[in-house]
């Protein structure tokens, strides 16, 4: 018996299972949760006349990135789709609508973090925003102090008030949820309050109002919306509806069931219907997504007990059913029938999910080309329409409807290849008699969608509801996603000689297209006899073309390089396929030790990916990386190592840049024999056939034979004392631009490097005035060795002046108007709004709302020195905000920097500095503030490293961690070349900057600053 068999026969099985009203699994067919087939969250559900409205964000697509729509009922369960002409902006979060005294109706929805108004004399539009200019914003950020902004409600009070409700993250101290009473005009308020989280505990988001039996009910959700922590809570009030309120004894009343089919349950609206009250709300998908941003509809029944109290909700997979007579009184000809398809991608979406009369479940085709489902009705049977829900509901797909007796010879039923209206469902009339029925997907309208379908269902008689076709969603394309072609470019340093280096990487593909350098040319040179482009950091090609519109949105696509590493650090950029920085708009290939995105990473956290103990293997790799819409996946030398659930929007970008990321360094410091991208996913046994046929030896070895490197080597050793405990080896050159190694070796202590690329090497942990013996070695890429001569240096600290600041003499930096020790000044916005002062032997910096960026208008209190020439400075940060709790109570950063230049009228402040900053993961972080924001981490969370130092050496700083103060190591990111006068003063020392309101502190000490005399 094969897996379908066993299949059909468990589909039967649920159908008599519902049938007999055993319990209801979200895969039984027929089940009534969730309520509409698509991504959808936020929603609120409101009863105008006669018919259900329900308002939500549309999910499923990255970020809640619109269209506005709304979904409309008689009966609360044959629901359509159709779109509104307002709000067309980025982000469409948690609409609200209401009907005002004046019977106009009031939309109220919100972008991060703010919140709009519009009016429209209907509940579906055309609507206009309240307040005249497109996006004039009614409700801006922290428009009641301590309440963030967002998913703003509305509450009709039985007089008549109106109230919104709004807040995000209320979880800090001291915050919670905004409220205001509007006035007449619906767009101003006579009242404004907070309902602080004493009151609502773990307030977070999504707060909903109602009132029952003289009881005000304020439910919200809690936890995070992306995992099994959302959940409902409420309080009470008999006072009023914006309090005090009363935190309920039996929360939550809506949460993740054991199973988890029923996850992250939140962000809500009530529907009472007569004496009934039922609760609407968004859960994640099943199987669930990456992020959890591909959310469903559900409703389940809200009960109460005698003294008012929520009881806990009875969530289910049942759902609610008919709240009105059926408007669709006829029976699917193809629940439960027989169905075979073209493909499936596996056992969590199998065909049968599509003729199940179930919002849970999804047939989804292994591929995003031409895919069929047929279905045996099991007699010849009359058809007159057919409704198909596809995956998602605000774009189009192009289909071929056809009917049969015999399974063999077809009918058009209803043709839509050039179909460009969205909708859900999708409905088709005519009339056939038949035995099968078969759908074709031959197109739609985004790159990366699969023709997948939620439900596909047949009727005989009736008629269908009003079609919205004259409509659109949004911007709604009128092209389908372009055709895939397949290989789109290759590099290959089999195409180039080693005598000269190269300015421009052909295209295999298109010879007439290629990469130019943007800088330093690349070298070809022998790797274990292979070909390999000499990548050292300072290269960077960029594509004389675009990919295109086929690399727009979700497209699929597989990444390959064969590469040498030979050293390994955090991040290292193989290639970047967009110019954009925006999330989810990245494709990198790359190959770090960073486990969360050091092989590929789409500026999406949550979708990035890196590869746990990820090494330098010294020997030629295979890496790739496919998506197909769906799954992204990694392959090492052939061998599948990690794949992750993706949603992907990509831009449409002017140019592909190798060797660095664009715009944020992450350069690729290793060798590279060749590089190909493809617009489709290659298949497992495809990529790893590519593997086994391996790299060809290099068509020049015979050339590279006499080759020496060595020879022209225009360079010196440079060896000297940076501190009283550090010495810098290294060659006067700017570039390591034929992958030369080297070997550094310490005499006196027996320390040595090893052959690294680095053409510069730090000798820490020495002792203060010593004499240290060096030895240093270079090695080409033939084989061939040079030794220079042994060289001393010393770690006299005369050589230096050397300034030390223990923090012990008691300083408001504040409130001087003067120097004060070894410091020349503090700057900062509104000093007097922060502290900065030494006690206990400890210097404490706090601020609240600043930020460094390039006006310079918010800056955080910066306490520094001017010097100018070279110099090292180390700081231990002994403390900060949440740091022995590890718990974060403000997104609080501190540290080391160096201001290079104040803000001027014609251009902004440029300052490097490196802090600890644990939130998501970061660690230590250095940033490059100059004509933009440029960022570097450690991963390191809040296992951070404590100890920060910074050097200059002539126009290349350098910054490093330490988890002792001894051993120190170069962040992602350093050193930062930047051209300094060396005559110039510049500011060095220690900042502090809190992003968000809530205070945060980094308590210093121990400071120490050695200048080259």
């Amino acid at each position: 018996m094969n897996m379908r068999t066993i299949f059909f026969i468990i589909f039967l099985t649920l159908c008599l299972a519902l049938s007999f009203g055993q319990e209801v699994k979200y895969n039984t067919p027929q089940a009534g949760n969730p309520i509409i087939p698509g991504y959808f969250a936020d929603p609120t559900i409101q009863k105008f006349g006669d018919t259900y409205y329900l308002y939500a964000t549309t999910d499923g697509n990255g970020g809640g990135l619109g269209p506005s729509q709304v979904w409309t009922s008689k009966d609360f369960v044959n629901w359509s789709i159709q779109p509104m002409n307002w709000p067309n902006t980025h982000y469409i979060w948690a609409p609200d609508v209401m009907k005002g005294k004046d019977g106009k109706y009031y939309m109220y929805y919100c972008q991060p973090c703010q919140i709009y108004c519009g009016v429209s004399d209907t509940p579906v539009g055309p609507w206009k925003n309240i307040l005249g200019e497109e996006e004039a914003v009614l409700v801006p950020d922290r428009y009641v102090k301590m309440s963030i902004t967002l998913d703003g409600q509305t509450f009709v009070d039985d007089d008549g008030s109106v109230y919104l409700y709004w807040g995000t993250w209320g979880i800090y101290p001291n915050h919670g949820c905004g409220v205001g009473k509007l006035n007449l005009d619906m767009k101003s308020f006579s009242d404004t309050t907070l309902i602080p989280n004493t009151q609502i505990t773990d307030f977070f988001e999504a707060p909903y109002v109602f009132k029952r039996n003289g009881i005000y009910y304020l439910t919200y959700s809690s936890g995070s919306c992306h995992d099994n922590t959302y959940r409902v809570q409420y309080a009470t009030s008999k006072t009023g509806p914006m309090g005090p309120f009363t935190f309920a004894d039996n929360n939550p009343i809506l949460a993740t069931n054991a199973d988890e089919t029923i996850h992250g349950p939140g962000h809500h609206s009530i529907l009472k219907e007569g004496d009934d009250y039922y609760i609407v709300y968004h859960r994640h998908n099943i199987p669930q997504s990456t992020r959890g941003m591909h959310r469903q509809v559900a409703a389940d029944r809200l009960v109460f007990d005698d003294e008012g109290r929520i009881l806990k909700v009875e969530a289910s997979h049942k759902g609610i059913g008919y709240l009105q007579k059926n408007t669709n009184p006829y029976p699917n000809l193809l629940l439960g029938k027989k169905v075979r398809a073209s493909s499936y991608y596996n056992e969590d979406f199998v065909p049968e999910y599509a003729i199940d009369d179930n919002n849970a479940t999804l047939w989804r085709p292994r591929t995003c080309g031409e895919e069929w489902i047929e279905v045996d009705l099991g007699k010849k049977t009359s058809i007159t329409r057919v409704w198909t829900q596809f995956e998602h509901a605000t774009s189009f797909y192009q289909y071929l409807i056809e009917t049969s007796l015999d399974g063999k010879e077809w009918t058009v039923f209803s043709d839509r290849r050039a179909n460009t209206q969205a909708g859900s469902p999708m409905m088709d009339a005519g009339k056939a008699k038949a035995r099968y029925l078969r759908l074709t997907i031959t197109g739609n309208e985004q790159n990366g969608l699969s023709g997948a379908i939620w439900n596909l269902k047949a009727f005989n008689g009736g008629k269908n509801p009003v079609s919205f076709a004259d409509m659109t969603f949004g911007s709604e394309s009128t092209e389908a996603a372009p055709q895939r072609k397949g290989l789109i470019f290759e590099i290959n340093a089999d195409d180039y000689p080693m005598k000269e280096s190269i300015s421009h990487l052909q295209n295999r593909k298109d010879k007439t297209k290629g990469f130019n350098a943007i800088g330093q040319k690349v070298a070809v040179r022998p790797k274990d006899n292979k070909s390999a482009f000499i990548f050292n950091g300072m290269q960077e090609f960029r594509s004389d073309f675009s990919l295109g519109k086929a690399f727009t949105g979700n497209s699929p696509y597989t990444l390959m390089a064969w590469i040498y590493m030979e050293n390994i650090s955090t991040n290292e950029c193989i290639a970047d396929l967009t110019n954009v920085g925006g999330e989810l708009e990245k494709v990198v290939l790359g190959y770090g030790t960073d486990t969360q995105a050091g092989v590929v990473s789409h500026h999406g956290s949550f979708e990035d990916m890196g590869l746990p103990g990820l090494q330098a293997t010294k020997r030629w790799t295979l890496l790739s990386v496919t998506f197909d819409g769906f799954m992204e996946r990694i392959y090492l030398d052939g061998k599948l190592m990690k794949e992750k659930n993706v949603m992907l929007r990509l831009p449409l970008s002017d140019f592909v840049t190798i060797g660095k990321k664009y715009g944020e360094g992450q350069a690729f410091k290793n060798s590279m024999h060749s590089l190909a991208l493809y617009d489709l996913p290659l298949t497992a046994d495809e990529v790893a056939d590519i593997y086994k046929k391996g790299i060809p030896d290099s068509p020049l070895l015979a050339e590279s034979q006499d080759m020496n490197d060595l020879k022209s080597l225009q360079s010196f050793l440079s060896v000297r004392a940076v501190s009283s405990s550090i010495v810098r080896l290294g060659m006067k050159m700017d570039t390591n631009e034929f992958g030369l190694s080297f070997s550094f070796e310490n005499l006196t202590t027996g320390k040595q490097s090893g052959w690294i690329n680095d053409f510069e090497y730090f000798d820490t942990s020495l002792q203060p005035g010593k004499k240290y013996s060096y030895r240093v070695r270079v090695k080409d890429t033939f084989g061939n060795i040079k030794e220079f001569d042994q060289v001393e240096v010393s770690t006299d600290e005369n050589q230096f002046q050397v300034i030390y600041d223990d923090f012990s003499k008691q300083y408001d930096f504040v409130k001087a108007a003067d120097k004060k020790g070894i410091w020349d000044g503090l700057s900062g916005y509104q000093l007097d709004e922060v502290s900065a002062l030494t006690d206990q032997g400890q210097l404490m910096i706090k601020s609240a709302g600043r930020n460094f960026q390039l006006p310079g208008r918010d800056n955080g209190p910066f306490l520094y020195k001017e010097v100018d020439g070279d110099f090292l400075a180390e700081v231990e940060i002994v403390d900060f905000s949440g740091m022995k709790e590890k718990k974060g109570v403000s997104f609080n950063e501190g540290g080391l920097m160096v201001a290079l230049r104040e803000a001027t009228t014609r251009g902004g402040q440029e300052l490097i500095h490196l802090g600890t900053f644990p939130y998501y993961n970061v660690g230590n972080i250095l940033t490059l503030l100059s004509h933009g924001r440029i960022q570097y981490k450690n991963d390191k969370g809040w296992d951070l490293e404590r100890f920060l130092q910074v050097e200059r050496s002539g126009n290349r700083f350098y910054f490093r961690t330490s988890t002792d103060g001894a051993h120190w190591t170069n962040m992602p990111g350093s050193p930062i070349v930047y051209s300094v006068s060396p005559d110039q003063k510049i500011k060095l020392g220690l900042y502090q900057v809190t992003y968000t309101p809530e205070e945060g502190y980094v308590a210093f000490d121990n400071f120490k600053l050695w200048i080259a005399r």
